[in-house]
């Protein structure tokens, strides 16, 4: 998944489709990891002409040399509440809509 993530998007910078002004979104952290590292390899300013967004989960970020900004999850938290909500539905039992503690936004150098 990196290593064809990382070809897509060096395809995509060479024939021009992304511009100055866009963000890129990676919803994937494996995904992510392929694509920083073709901006790297072309020498892509981020945070400047071309700024990033992505998921990760907690203790998994990829790494880039600018910090991130992110989605982060708590994969660990996520289970445990989609556990509780599954057995709440079977239980007959009122379902929370909270997602508190499984995911933040943490602001990074390459999204304000």
């Amino acid at each position: 998944i990196r290593q064809r993530s990382m070809q897509k998007l060096l395809e995509t910078f060479r024939t021009g489709k992304v511009k100055k002004s866009d963000l890129l979104l990676f919803r994937d952290d494996g995904v992510a990891q392929g694509g920083l590292v073709a901006l790297l390899h072309l020498g892509v300013d981020v945070s400047g002409s071309v700024r990033i967004v992505t998921q990760s989960n907690r203790g998994d970020e990829p790494v880039y040399p600018k910090t991130l900004s992110c989605l982060r999850y708590d994969p660990f938290r996520l289970g445990e509440t989609v556990a509780d909500r599954v057995d709440a539905c079977f239980r007959k039992l009122p379902v929370t809509e909270s997602l508190d503690g499984v995911v933040e936004y943490v602001r990074g150098e390459t999204f304000p």
